[in-house]
Protein backbone atom coordinates (compact mmCIF):
# COMPACT_ATOMS: atom_id res chain seq x y z
CA UNK A 1 0.00 0.00 0.00
CA UNK A 2 2.75 2.48 1.05
CA UNK A 3 4.58 1.67 -2.39
CA UNK A 4 1.96 2.24 -4.77
CA UNK A 5 1.21 5.51 -2.50
CA UNK A 6 4.87 6.59 -3.48
CA UNK A 7 5.22 5.76 -6.98
CA UNK A 8 1.25 7.48 -7.41
CA UNK A 9 3.31 10.68 -5.56
CA UNK A 10 6.19 9.91 -7.78
CA UNK A 11 4.08 9.78 -11.05
CA UNK A 12 2.17 12.65 -10.01
CA UNK A 13 5.11 15.09 -9.43
CA UNK A 14 6.76 13.70 -12.87
CA UNK A 15 3.26 14.42 -14.45
CA UNK A 16 3.42 18.59 -12.95
CA UNK A 17 6.69 18.48 -14.25
CA UNK A 18 6.06 17.63 -18.07
CA UNK A 19 2.76 20.17 -18.05
CA UNK A 20 5.23 22.44 -16.71
CA UNK A 21 7.62 21.81 -19.84
CA UNK A 22 4.86 21.65 -22.35
CA UNK A 23 3.55 25.16 -21.16
CA UNK A 24 7.02 26.66 -21.24
CA UNK A 25 9.10 25.79 -24.51
CA UNK A 26 11.93 27.88 -22.92
CA UNK A 27 12.55 25.23 -20.08
CA UNK A 28 12.66 22.72 -22.74
CA UNK A 29 15.13 24.82 -24.96
CA UNK A 30 17.66 24.78 -22.02
CA UNK A 31 16.92 20.92 -20.89
CA UNK A 32 18.56 20.84 -24.08
CA UNK A 33 21.17 23.62 -24.86
CA UNK A 34 22.49 23.44 -20.98
CA UNK A 35 23.87 19.78 -21.26
CA UNK A 36 26.42 20.46 -24.74
CA UNK A 37 27.10 24.04 -23.00
CA UNK A 38 28.32 22.88 -20.01
CA UNK A 39 29.98 20.19 -21.64
CA UNK A 40 31.67 22.57 -23.82
CA UNK A 41 32.85 24.67 -21.14
CA UNK A 42 34.03 22.10 -18.94
CA UNK A 43 36.20 20.65 -22.21
CA UNK A 44 37.74 23.91 -22.62
CA UNK A 45 38.43 24.16 -19.21
CA UNK A 46 40.49 20.81 -19.26
CA UNK A 47 41.85 21.21 -22.22
CA UNK A 48 45.75 20.87 -22.55
CA UNK A 49 47.71 23.83 -24.10
CA UNK A 50 51.72 24.29 -23.67
CA UNK A 51 53.13 24.90 -20.20
CA UNK A 52 55.58 27.69 -19.89
CA UNK A 53 57.80 28.68 -16.17
CA UNK A 54 57.10 24.99 -14.94
CA UNK A 55 58.99 24.80 -11.54
CA UNK A 56 61.92 22.63 -11.82
CA UNK A 57 64.89 21.79 -10.43
CA UNK A 58 68.22 20.61 -12.45
CA UNK A 59 70.95 19.24 -10.65
CA UNK A 60 74.26 18.75 -12.43
CA UNK A 61 77.00 16.74 -10.62
CA UNK A 62 78.91 16.15 -14.06
CA UNK A 63 80.30 19.73 -14.02
CA UNK A 64 81.78 18.76 -17.74
CA UNK A 65 81.99 20.81 -21.02
CA UNK A 66 79.40 18.84 -22.56
CA UNK A 67 77.07 19.39 -19.43
CA UNK A 68 77.19 22.94 -18.64
CA UNK A 69 76.66 23.24 -22.89
CA UNK A 70 73.68 20.96 -21.93
CA UNK A 71 72.39 23.45 -19.03
CA UNK A 72 72.51 26.02 -21.64
CA UNK A 73 70.56 24.40 -23.92
CA UNK A 74 68.01 24.04 -21.18
CA UNK A 75 67.90 27.01 -19.99
CA UNK A 76 67.16 28.75 -23.03
CA UNK A 77 63.60 26.55 -23.61
CA UNK A 78 60.72 28.69 -21.72
CA UNK A 79 58.91 25.78 -20.65
CA UNK A 80 61.14 25.13 -17.33
CA UNK A 81 61.61 28.21 -14.70
CA UNK A 82 65.03 26.01 -13.47
CA UNK A 83 66.61 26.02 -9.95
CA UNK A 84 69.87 25.04 -10.30
CA UNK A 85 71.98 22.82 -7.77
CA UNK A 86 75.64 21.40 -8.23
CA UNK A 87 75.38 18.47 -6.39
CA UNK A 88 73.20 15.60 -6.66
CA UNK A 89 71.13 14.10 -3.38
CA UNK A 90 69.38 11.47 -5.29
CA UNK A 91 65.53 10.92 -6.07
CA UNK A 92 64.19 14.43 -4.99
CA UNK A 93 61.21 15.14 -3.17
CA UNK A 94 59.25 17.22 -5.63
CA UNK A 95 56.53 18.02 -3.17
CA UNK A 96 59.50 19.47 -0.13
CA UNK A 97 61.24 21.27 -3.11
CA UNK A 98 57.81 22.74 -4.74
CA UNK A 99 58.76 21.95 -7.89
CA UNK A 100 56.79 20.30 -11.00
CA UNK A 101 60.16 18.10 -12.28
CA UNK A 102 63.49 17.50 -11.23
CA UNK A 103 66.71 16.53 -13.77
CA UNK A 104 69.44 15.19 -12.62
CA UNK A 105 72.90 15.36 -14.25
CA UNK A 106 74.73 12.38 -13.45
CA UNK A 107 78.58 12.43 -12.71
CA UNK A 108 80.70 11.11 -15.75
CA UNK A 109 77.74 12.03 -18.22
CA UNK A 110 79.63 14.12 -20.42
CA UNK A 111 82.90 11.23 -20.25
CA UNK A 112 80.10 8.51 -21.10
CA UNK A 113 78.96 10.17 -24.05
CA UNK A 114 82.80 9.75 -25.80
CA UNK A 115 82.63 6.39 -24.92
CA UNK A 116 80.08 4.66 -26.91
CA UNK A 117 77.49 4.23 -23.85
CA UNK A 118 75.84 7.21 -22.72
CA UNK A 119 73.85 7.43 -19.56
CA UNK A 120 70.42 8.10 -19.55
CA UNK A 121 69.33 11.58 -17.81
CA UNK A 122 67.24 11.00 -14.58
CA UNK A 123 63.91 12.93 -14.81
CA UNK A 124 61.56 12.86 -11.90
CA UNK A 125 57.96 14.24 -12.86
CA UNK A 126 55.04 15.04 -10.49
CA UNK A 127 52.64 12.53 -11.92
CA UNK A 128 49.53 13.88 -10.18
CA UNK A 129 48.96 16.42 -12.84
CA UNK A 130 48.80 14.06 -16.01
CA UNK A 131 48.26 16.80 -18.48
CA UNK A 132 51.64 17.85 -18.02
CA UNK A 133 53.72 14.76 -17.06
CA UNK A 134 53.99 13.64 -20.34
CA UNK A 135 54.44 17.03 -21.89
CA UNK A 136 57.22 18.09 -19.35
CA UNK A 137 59.20 14.63 -20.36
CA UNK A 138 58.95 15.26 -24.30
CA UNK A 139 59.90 19.04 -23.96
CA UNK A 140 63.15 17.57 -22.27
CA UNK A 141 63.49 14.92 -24.51
CA UNK A 142 63.71 17.97 -27.09
CA UNK A 143 66.37 20.22 -25.71
CA UNK A 144 68.52 16.57 -25.07
CA UNK A 145 67.81 15.90 -28.73
CA UNK A 146 69.04 19.37 -29.78
CA UNK A 147 71.39 19.72 -27.98
CA UNK A 148 72.79 15.91 -29.43
CA UNK A 149 72.13 17.08 -32.99
CA UNK A 150 74.14 20.03 -32.56
CA UNK A 151 77.21 18.05 -31.12
CA UNK A 152 76.86 15.53 -34.13
CA UNK A 153 76.89 18.48 -36.90
CA UNK A 154 80.13 19.84 -34.96
CA UNK A 155 81.54 16.24 -34.97
CA UNK A 156 80.98 15.83 -39.04
CA UNK A 157 82.22 19.18 -40.00
CA UNK A 158 85.57 18.35 -37.95
CA UNK A 159 86.62 15.33 -40.13
CA UNK A 160 89.25 15.55 -42.59
CA UNK A 161 88.51 14.95 -46.21
CA UNK A 162 88.46 11.14 -47.01
CA UNK A 163 86.92 9.98 -43.73
CA UNK A 164 85.58 7.07 -45.36
CA UNK A 165 88.91 6.07 -46.06
CA UNK A 166 90.41 7.01 -43.29
CA UNK A 167 87.93 5.59 -40.74
CA UNK A 168 89.32 2.56 -40.28
CA UNK A 169 93.02 4.19 -38.54
CA UNK A 170 90.57 6.07 -36.53
CA UNK A 171 91.32 5.34 -32.64
CA UNK A 172 89.13 3.27 -31.08
CA UNK A 173 88.07 6.47 -28.63
CA UNK A 174 86.95 8.03 -31.74
CA UNK A 175 84.70 5.32 -32.64
CA UNK A 176 83.44 4.84 -29.32
CA UNK A 177 82.65 8.75 -29.61
CA UNK A 178 81.10 7.85 -32.99
CA UNK A 179 78.30 5.10 -31.59
CA UNK A 180 77.38 7.48 -29.24
CA UNK A 181 76.29 10.59 -31.14
CA UNK A 182 74.75 8.24 -33.28
CA UNK A 183 72.34 6.47 -30.47
CA UNK A 184 69.61 8.58 -28.55
CA UNK A 185 70.58 10.14 -25.73
CA UNK A 186 68.01 8.80 -23.35
CA UNK A 187 66.02 10.84 -20.48
CA UNK A 188 64.38 7.93 -18.08
CA UNK A 189 61.01 9.24 -16.45
CA UNK A 190 59.86 8.42 -13.17
CA UNK A 191 56.58 9.09 -12.68
CA UNK A 192 55.44 9.76 -8.82
CA UNK A 193 52.26 9.83 -7.13
CA UNK A 194 50.53 8.49 -10.39
CA UNK A 195 52.67 6.24 -12.07
CA UNK A 196 49.93 5.17 -15.00
CA UNK A 197 48.40 8.96 -15.26
CA UNK A 198 45.24 7.63 -15.21
CA UNK A 199 43.18 10.92 -16.50
CA UNK A 200 39.44 9.82 -17.37
CA UNK A 201 38.57 7.95 -13.98
CA UNK A 202 39.34 11.14 -12.49
CA UNK A 203 37.54 13.85 -14.35
CA UNK A 204 34.92 12.78 -16.21
CA UNK A 205 32.94 11.96 -12.94
CA UNK A 206 34.26 15.16 -11.74
CA UNK A 207 32.55 17.01 -14.84
CA UNK A 208 29.07 14.71 -14.68
CA UNK A 209 28.82 15.62 -11.00
CA UNK A 210 29.25 19.46 -11.86
CA UNK A 211 26.64 18.84 -14.77
CA UNK A 212 24.23 17.19 -12.48
CA UNK A 213 24.51 19.54 -9.77
CA UNK A 214 24.09 23.20 -12.28
CA UNK A 215 21.00 21.45 -13.71
CA UNK A 216 18.99 21.60 -10.90
CA UNK A 217 19.92 24.74 -9.74
CA UNK A 218 19.48 26.44 -13.02
CA UNK A 219 15.85 24.95 -13.85
CA UNK A 220 14.59 24.96 -10.29
CA UNK A 221 13.25 28.69 -10.22
CA UNK A 222 11.80 28.52 -13.80
CA UNK A 223 8.52 27.17 -12.89
CA UNK A 224 7.27 28.73 -10.22
CA UNK A 225 8.36 32.11 -11.65
CA UNK A 226 5.45 31.23 -14.46
CA UNK A 227 3.42 30.24 -12.23
CA UNK A 228 0.44 33.00 -11.64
Amino acid sequence: MRGSFSLQAIGSVAKKEFIHIYRDWRILVLLLILPPVFTLIFGHAFESTASSDVPALLENADHSPLSDLFVTELLKAKTFAWRQRNTSTGQPDLLREGVRAALIIPAGWGESLKNGNPLPLPLFLDGSDTNTASELEGRVQESLGEFQKKERDQMVESLPEGVIDLAKKLPVEVRKEFVSSMTQWDVKAHILYNPEQRFIDYVVPGVIGLILQLLPVTLTPCPPAREP
